[in-house]
């Protein structure tokens, strides 16, 4: 037996007793579709033949559709409604492909209307240069041809292939057309062979491997993650790799999906896992999927901490003494100033010897003299000869020295310490470790996790996003001796933002980024599974106006029934702005929610979510207000005003990249204000269409 992915959402939507009651049938269809407590009936379709339905209770039915030895469940309703659904379909093999489809004949005319509706375009038709057989050849239903004639926009484009009636596999290879890319047919499926064997079913049906793993699936039907992955995130979970391998794409595509089921894979082969992140926060929302994944005996084997949390388990284990953390630069900066008093005198300015601590030696683990005589300084606008880094050396070993006989450790130097701990002989708790968020990590964090893992180079796997570094540093892969060429996937299907929405964001941030390997990666070709409308572009006299707006947004979403309070994320760079914000909103009737990202999330507060920035990274709404977004507040005058050149640039960078991420956590609705003249980022976004008005 297989379950359609839809067939999921639909059972959430019934009553509890309902749902207990098809969960019970689907359980015992699984176990014996032969049951003489089963009552199948063929359903006389006018679209095609292999439909049955099941009785369920009095007045809930399952409909089915037979190939050879294996039943499709597609869908469970009350009596008429379950009838109603089947007799609008047409199910079955697919005439040119060999794979199983569902086509609803309304859906289609219904998305034809809002093709027609859109196009404003003089464009050519997008698939004018193919004929109809190729069309068909990949996968697309005839019932669709007409209307994929009349797709000519980007828009047109991507409300016909976000249309949830289409399988994903033929809705990417007509995306991929339409942009201009070369798209191979699949390989048909002989009709003697059974519907499973078409690879892409499995994106669209789950075949359970056992009533456990079933139950599971049925215990949380709207996570459709646990059981449907894309073929690129499957092959990155089960894959035996011969070093360590590497996930990227852009935000919303499902890396942290692919490192929750990797995580689960190894620990079920008996591996002892560590999944770590830079945050408390996004180690707590990894351990919620975690544990809806994952039964008990597999949980027990995966740890879920920070990065911070455990090299400093590690550093402790190794020695007698308690280290101390320095978690502020006013503890940092009075340790500095006794070395420059201790060390012989040097000509530079105290913001300068900070500055190459800060940038250079603490970002890079520099420990030893060779090392600093060698370290990359791009950037840094004062050049060194080796005489005066040898003279600086002499400042920074007494300042490394002192906190090491002090056993004081800022979290580089710790991350350090906690590698030279593996390196000298203390055994790594782990046979296996996966990183999520990557990119906000530090070289002496990516030491420390390639440390872990030694004797098990293949258990390594880094997942994250350089288009999402929103903290100073960065790391060369390369130059860590950290190889994952052949073994590296770039995700290009998002599920988490909108067309509209991820359009605008990438429009902010570019299509090109970092690899973490002295590269660029390539984000052309991304598609989003949803449409929606555009995002608001809505700019303010004065910031009185501007919370103004962002109350009247909030009432907007609600009144439309789009959303509750607590589906409303709003952003702001500081807190100052949070809280005038927050007044003005309670001010306005609305509850609200300040989320503090060292507390667990707690989903029961009522109110509208309101956090900054910064801390927006692993949230998702189904709304979201980016307040704040003028000239003179993004990127801020501290970014602006660093001395050095390349300081400058990569903060203002780090604050392109910040809005990024605060608008890719909004899912259907995006609004985003300002007063004054608007944020540079907006440049390219506000050049298209023009910013609604307030």
């Amino acid at each position: 037996m297989l379950l359609s992915r839809d067939l999921f959402a639909q059972l959430a939507t019934l009553a509890a007793t309902e749902q207990a009651q098809a969960n019970a049938f689907i359980a015992r269809f699984q176990e014996n579709p032969a049951h003489p407590g089963i009552q199948l009936h063929r359903v006389q379709n006018p679209h095609g033949d292999g439909v049955w339905s099941a009785r369920i209770s009095q007045d809930l039915r399952a409909i089915l559709y037979r190939d050879g030895d294996h039943w499709l469940l597609l869908h469970v309703d009350h009596h008429d409604d379950a009838y109603r659904w089947a007799e609008r379909r047409r199910t079955g093999r697919n005439v040119q492909t060999g794979t199983f489809e569902i086509v609803d004949i309304q859906e289609v005319e219904r998305v034809r209307e809002r093709v027609i509706t859109r196009t404003v375009t003089q464009d050519p038709p997008r698939f004018a240069a193919h004929s109809d057989d190729y069309l068909l050849s990949l996968g697309l239903p005839p019932e669709w041809l007409p209307l994929a004639r009349e797709v000519r926009s980007e828009d047109d484009l991507a409300t016909l292939c976000c249309d949830p009636t289409l399988a994903p596999d033929v809705s990417e290879r007509l995306f991929n057309l339409g942009l201009g890319d070369l798209v191979v047919p699949p390989t048909p499926i002989a009709p003697d062979q059974p519907v499973t064997a078409a690879p892409d079913l499995s994106r669209r049906f789950y075949a359970p491997e056992d009533a456990d793993a079933l139950a599971r699936a049925l215990a949380a039907p709207l996570e459709t993650w646990i059981t449907f992955l894309h073929p690129d995130q499957r092959d990155m979970v089960a894959r035996d790799f011969s070093g360590p391998s590497k996930v990227s794409g852009s935000a919303g595509t499902g890396k942290t999906i692919v490192a929750v089921h990797r995580a689960h894979y190894l620990a079920q082969t008996g591996e002892r896992v560590l999944l770590t992140s830079f945050t408390k926060a996004l180690c707590r929302s990894v351990e919620r999927l975690l544990d809806l994944l994952c039964d008990a005996t597999t949980r027990e084997r995966i740890v879920v901490r920070t990065v911070k949390a455990i090299a400093y388990d590690i550093v402790d284990a190794a020695g007698s003494r308690r280290p101390t953390l320095l978690t502020t630069n006013a503890e940092v900066r009075s340790r500095l100033h006794r070395a420059i008093a201790d060390a012989p005198a040097v000509p530079w300015p105290f913001d300068f010897i900070e500055a190459e601590l800060d940038h250079v030696i603490m970002p890079q683990g520099i420990t030893t003299w060779p090392e600093y005589r060698s370290a990359r300084r791009i950037g840094r606008g004062t050049g060194l000869g080796a005489a005066q880094r040898k003279a600086l050396w002499q400042v920074f070993s007494i300042f490394l020295a002192a906190m090491r006989v002090a056993n004081e450790y800022t979290f580089p130097t710790l991350s350090t310490a906690a590698a030279e701990a593996l390196a000298t002989g203390q055994h790594s708790p782990y046979t296996a470790v996966i990183v999520d968020e990557v990119q906000d990590l530090s070289v002496p964090d990516i030491r420390l996790l390639v440390a872990l893992t030694t004797a098990h180079p293949g258990h390594l796997m880094l997942v994250g996003d350089a288009g999402q570094r929103i903290y100073p540093g960065g790391f060369s892969l390369v130059r860590l001796g950290v190889e994952t060429r052949g073994r590296s996937r770039v995700l290009r299907v998002n599920y988490r933002t909108t067309h509209q929405i991820r359009r605008a964001a990438e429009q902010v941030l570019g299509h090109t980024v970092d690899d973490f390997e002295e590269g660029t990666e390539d984000r052309h070709g991304t598609r989003s599974v949803m449409t929606g409308p555009d995002p608001s572009l809505v700019p303010a006299s004065n910031v009185a106006e501007e919370r103004r707006v962002a109350c009247q947004t909030v009432s907007r979403i609600l009144a439309a029934g789009h959303a509750s309070e607590e589906e409303i994320g709003v952003f702001a760079h500081t807190h100052a702005e949070l809280n005038a914000l927050q007044s003005a909103l309670l001010a306005a009737g609305h509850d609200v929610c300040r989320l503090d990202p060292n507390e667990p999330a707690r989903d029961d507060r009522p109110g509208v979510r309101m956090t900054t920035m910064h801390n927006a990274k692993g949230l998702e709404f189904k709304a979201v207000i980016v307040h704040g977004v003028g000239a003179d507040r993004l990127p801020t005058r501290r970014a602006l005003l660093m001395p050095d050149p390349q300081d400058r640039d990569d903060a203002i960078a780090r604050e392109r990249r910040l809005l990024y991420v605060a608008m890719t956590r909004a899912r259907d609705d995006l609004t985003v204000t300002w007063t004054g003249e608007p944020s540079p980022f907006l440049a390219d976004l506000l050049r298209a269409p023009a910013p609604a008005s307030a």
